[in-house]
């Protein structure tokens, strides 16, 4: 070698030249490698065996320094323990580490490194090294194997042949709380319990030593006493002849396992019996749309006798009564992994079909994607039916239903309440805060809570609600509260009943009484005193002792007359009132041309005025129709100008006059430029109680009950009457008559298809009044007091439908004859002629259309 030769006939070397050549010798042909640097690490000379190991040429090697050769992660160790040996001048030292040859092999180095000197002064280093990277590999993987045996959660012990114990792991220590020492040395009999048989240890040595694995579960005892169940694998261990050296023990304490699988046995048994008796169906059915399982109590739901049968289907073609209700359930189950209370209708064997409620879920392999769907499915068509028949008792119910929070939000309510207090819409009201918006006194909502905390319900508990419109009403509540599973009030439920009218009726009732008693303790004087005069005069005319002139007798008779005359006034008038108020006189409106009814009037007591020489005319010159009972009208007329007759002198004039600019009703006022009236006797003149009684200008007598009858029959067509006076100037009656004027009354449950019909009657009939309705029982009471000109209503409506609305209608003679037009959506011919012999005049079948109607109403208006 280049560089050895170098080295090896230095002059510095003062051997013999025969001693050199020997040593030359003995390095070229070294295994050991063996090499010279200086003490930076350039190297001076390397032996064949150092290049050889390295796998450089001597050019390439003697172009390195010896740390170019060190791996990066040893470099700054190996730079350490060198610098360390120079600095503390350690002439010799031994050190293992890692080299990088050529093709980027590790090679480990077991080096010996001497200081070279000369004159006490540092040279280099001589090192000669062995490549132990064969002995490195062999540590290292008794290195992990220990680590594994140390680290696993498993015991491991081994023996010889002869069962003595000559290692056992960290874990043996930790589960048995025997240490290494305890046991070493020994066999391991100190754990047997005694309750594995001595036999059942033979046989798995026996096994053993005839060279194959025993496994098994034993019986062991821990140092402290505890019994545990031991997992117990044998393995014989074999030299290079194939004899057993070693027998290793692999134990497991299973003990919890064995619990486990107890629990799991008894739970598995559990849960077949629940899931053979669920009273729900339970199931579980792969992706494709196959019946994996089924309980019994879902293949008795669906109508089949055995699973198997239920197995061979097709889930979505023979199961769903729509295939694509199927497809809707899976893409839910693959966005959320379950569905909840998801109803959906499945049809059984014979055809018929069920609705179910089904909560599932999805179940996943080890990686993560989707394997089955598993489930339960309740039958609720029962349920369902029931559902929809309180469904329509409480949509159809007249009284109103509703739920309600406890903080004062309305959950739901059904038509009749919403009708009751004016909305529209469920969601107006839900937007409300009840005490605020419908309570008239708030106060009285704490006080119906105080009562639901402490009693749980109210019954007949009255108060006064307000509608949207702010018109008072009062009602009628029986309701309960609903409490959750832990006893605490959920929310309120009742029903309430409006009772306004009701009430009202028993306010007229107890005031109608209270004038009764007064009426009758006022006319029992009043029918009492016209007598005083009768017989007495008749006492003195038959007195044969007394004498009187024939013109006496005459003026006696005349004052007898007058009386009866007064008498039978009073009576007639009585007799009326009685009759009005009691409805024994049939009260039937219809539309009257009120002009010929003033003139009837007038015509009748054109004697009186010709005897007081009275104009008594009438201003109305046009014809004005009134929806009025002719008869009792006619008295009314009768007695308002028989009363401006009495009081207007000699020469006065008495006439009616009307204001028509009203929409509902036409003002008339009956006239005079008499006397007057006092208004401090304004408030007596219309009260039965109170009867005001005062004498015409020529000495006429009334009864003073006509002015009452008079106000109970304006009152009877809706109307009001009241007064206007002066002293010597004169007195006006202006009282109300309801107006006869063309209007349609549009009745719809549906706001879209009321607000459509009602455009199309505008559009036809710009003049004509248009009147609406929400259902029936709203439709008659507006037909009742407007008397419309036509009826358009809806067949079909909550409450009162179509047809009972006809039926009512004709029931009441002010209504009867109002053509009525029927829209409806069904085509039937029986149908049709059912309407038609209710008396409906025309039927109209949807969608309805701006022609048809308009060509309908144009018959009868």
């Amino acid at each position: 070698m280049k560089k050895l030769s170098k080295a090896t006939t230095s002059k510095t070397d003062k051997e013999p030249e025969e001693v050199l050549d020997d040593y030359k010798s003995i390095i070229e042909i070294a295994d050991e490698i063996i090499f010279r640097t200086d003490i930076k690490g350039k190297f001076l000379f390397a032996n064949p065996a150092t290049l050889k190991t390295t796998g450089y040429n001597e050019d390439e090697f003697f172009r390195k320094i010896f740390f170019d050769l060190i791996p990066p992660e040893y470099s700054n160790p190996v730079k350490d323990f060198f610098a360390s040996q120079i600095k503390n001048k350690i002439d010799r030292t031994y050190f293992e580490f890692p080299v990088t040859n050529k093709s980027g092999k590790i090679i480990w180095f077991g080096q010996n490194t001497i200081l070279l000197k000369e004159a006490d002064k540092l040279k280099g280093l001589q090192c000669i090294a062995r490549d132990i990277t064969p002995r490195k590999l062999v540590e290292q993987e008794t290195l992990m194997l220990a680590k594994i045996l140390e680290q696993t959660t498993e015991m491991i012990l081994i023996t010889d042949r002869q069962g003595i114990v000559q290692y056992v792991n960290s874990a043996f220590e930790k589960i048995t709380q025997y240490s290494k020492w305890e046991i070493l040395g020994k066999r391991a009999d100190v754990l047997r319990t005694g309750e594995t048989t001595q036999k059942y240890i033979d046989e798995a040595w026996e096994k053993v030593l005839n060279k194959k694995v025993w496994h098994g579960v034993i019986k062991n005892r821990k140092k402290d006493g505890t019994v545990y169940d031991e997992e117990l694998t044998m393995n014989p261990v074999f030299n290079e002849l194939g004899e057993i050296v070693n027998i290793v023990e692999i134990k497991r304490d299973i003990t919890e396992e064995i619990k486990q699988r107890e629990a799991l046995l008894q739970a598995e048994h559990r849960y077949k019996g629940i899931f053979d008796n669920a009273i729900e169906g339970i199931y579980q059915s792969s992706i494709d749309g196959k019946l994996l399982t089924a309980n019994k109590a879902l293949l008795q739901m669906l109508g089949y006798e055995s699973l198997e049968e239920m197995q061979s289907l097709d889930i979505s073609q023979s199961l769903y009564v729509n295939p694509d209700d199927r497809k809707s359930f899976q893409k839910i189950m693959d966005k959320d992994g379950k569905v909840i209370d998801y109803e959906i209708r499945l049809k059984r064997k014979d055809g018929t079909e069920i609705i179910v409620l089904e909560n599932s879920r999805t179940v996943t392999d080890l990686e993560g994607n989707v394997a089955y769907y598993e489930g339960i499915i309740q039958d609720i068509t029962k349920r369902k039916e029931a559902e929809e028949k309180f469904k329509r008792i409480f949509e159809n119910a007249i009284e109103g239903i509703y739920q309600s929070s406890i903080d004062g939000k309305l959950m739901t309510a059904n038509k009749a309440l919403l009708q009751m207090l004016g909305y529209e819409s469920l969601e107006e009201m839900q937007s409300l805060d009840i005490s605020q918006s419908l309570y008239v006194n708030p106060d009285e909502r704490k006080s119906f809570q105080k009562i639901m905390d402490k009693d749980g319900k109210v019954i007949d508990y009255e108060i006064r609600l307000k509608r949207k419109d702010g018109t008072e009403i009062i009602v009628l509540e029986n309701s309960r509260t609903v409490t959750d599973s832990a006893g605490n009030i959920a929310y309120y439920e009742g029903i309430i009943q409006d009772i306004t009218k009701r009430k009202e009726a028993e306010n007229s009732i107890r005031m109608l009484n209270a004038q009764k008693d007064k009426f009758l303790s006022i006319v029992s004087h009043d029918l009492r005193a016209p007598f005083n005069s009768i017989l007495g005069f008749t006492e003195i005319l038959l007195d044969e002792t007394s004498e009187f002139t024939p013109e006496e007798e005459k003026e006696f008779l005349a004052f007898i007359k007058q009386a009866a005359e007064q008498q039978l006034n009073l009576l007639g008038n009585l007799l009326d009132w009685s009759r009005l108020e009691t409805g024994r006189i049939r009260f039937e409106p219809k539309p009257t041309d009120l002009k010929s009814l003033v003139d009837k009037s007038i015509v009748s007591l054109k004697g009186n005025a010709l005897k007081k020489q009275i104009n008594l005319y009438s201003s109305i010159q046009e014809n004005i129709t009134v929806n009025v009972d002719e008869n009792l009208t006619l008295q009314l007329f009768g007695n308002l100008l028989s009363n401006a007759l009495k009081f207007t002198p000699q020469n006065g004039s008495v006439w009616v006059d009307i204001d028509d600019s009203g929409i509902d009703f036409v003002k008339v006022s009956v006239n005079d430029n008499g006397i007057g009236i006092p208004p401090e006797d304004f408030d007596k003149l219309f009260k039965i109680d109170t009867k005001y009684y005062s004498r015409g200008t020529e000495g006429e007598e009334g009864s003073g009950l006509g002015l009452a009858l008079c106000a109970e029959i304006v009152q009877k067509h809706g109307g009001k009457i009241e007064i206007k006076s002066e002293i010597n100037k004169g007195t006006s009656f202006i009282f109300s008559l309801p107006a006869v004027r063309k209007s349609a009354l549009i009745v719809d449950d549906n706001k879209g298809d009321r607000s459509l019909a009602m455009l199309y009657v505008q559009q036809a009939f710009p003049d004509i009044i248009i009147l609406e309705a929400y259902e029936g029982y709203e439709a008659m009471s507006l037909a009742m007091s407007r008397i419309p000109s036509i009826i358009i209503a809806d067949f079909a409506m909550p409450g009162m439908d179509g047809l009972r609305l006809i039926q009512e209608l004709k029931q009441q003679p002010q209504t009867q004859n109002i053509p009525v037009i029927i829209i409806t959506s069904f085509e039937s011919k029986a149908d049709a002629a059912s309407l038609i012999q209710y008396g409906v005049k025309e039927i109209l079948i949807k969608p309805l259309t701006k022609e048809g109607l308009q060509k309908a109403i144009v018959k009868y208006i």
